[in-house]
């Protein structure tokens, strides 16, 4: 390996380094089913939250309508809570004539009966309103699953499924995060303990061609591989133009003493 002077007067070792995604993930849908839209090829830029496909949703999407048809039947409620009311107000009369011996009582034991039905009614009409509601957040959790976002903010590595096909638990997609990138090292023992998280390193990248860049250190391994005498270092590279491209090879100044 060669050898090269830092301004700092310390030595340093070149050392081979590879960028690469910060992250790659395979998107896949929750439950199984058929694809009814996909969205984006290899090379689209997408950002976290982007809707990239979903499963055909028919059978969901009339539930939910259903569910929201019944949260929404308000008139139901509204003509039982009438009824109480009014029965309510029957009660009180007819209770009062019986206290001045004006109606006999089983008049209001009656009265009293009808208010009692009329509130069990109001409150069947209104657990049936609740469950509705339950049932509305049950079939959107649904719908949900059968939609497929992206997690980061990336570009589109490949399209693994088409319009048209059923999949069950395949990736559809795969995308990858490159601001920032991630410069993969493999470092000699010698340089082990010189180097630690926050440091800042020059990275010569491949492409552009002989571009020198700073990048901090993100993590290094606390041992050392006996067999080949190696450990890994990873830092951190900002991309925000995207002007980097993640898979090619590079070199890093090592500071080895």
């Amino acid at each position: 390996m060669a050898f090269c002077v830092l301004a700092s007067g310390a030595r340093a070792e070149v050392v081979d380094c590879l960028v690469t995604p910060s992250a790659q993930v395979d998107l896949v849908f929750a439950v199984p089913g058929l694809i009814a839209e996909a969205a984006g090829d290899r090379g689209s830029v997408v950002h976290k939250g982007d809707m990239l496909a979903r499963l055909d949703t028919t059978v969901e999407e009339v539930a939910l309508k259903f569910a929201q048809e019944r949260a929404g039947a308000h008139a139901a409620i509204d003509a039982a809570q009438a009824r109480l009311e009014a029965a309510t107000k029957s009660l009180e009369r007819v209770q009062s004539l019986a206290d001045k011996g004006l109606a006999p009582q089983a008049d209001a034991d009656l009265a009293r009966l009808e208010r009692d039905q009329a509130a069990n009614e109001l409150r069947d009409r209104q657990e049936t309103q609740a469950a509705a509601a339950l049932e509305i957040e049950r079939n959107a959790a649904l719908l949900d699953q059968r939609r497929l976002y992206s997690p980061i903010d990336g570009v589109i590595v490949d399209r693994l499924a088409e319009q048209g096909e059923f999949v069950d638990r395949q990736p559809v997609f795969r995308v990858a995060r490159l601001d920032p990138l991630h410069v993969e090292v493999i470092a000699p023992d010698t340089a082990f303990g010189r180097v630690k998280r926050g440091d800042r390193l020059e990275v010569i990248l491949q492409s552009p061609a002989d571009l020198r860049v700073s990048a901090e250190v993100s993590v290094v391994d606390g041992f050392v591989d006996a067999a080949s005498g190696t450990f890994r270092i990873r830092l951190e590279l900002p991309n925000p133009e995207g002007k980097i491209t993640a898979g090619f090879r590079c070199a890093l100044d090592l500071p080895t003493g």
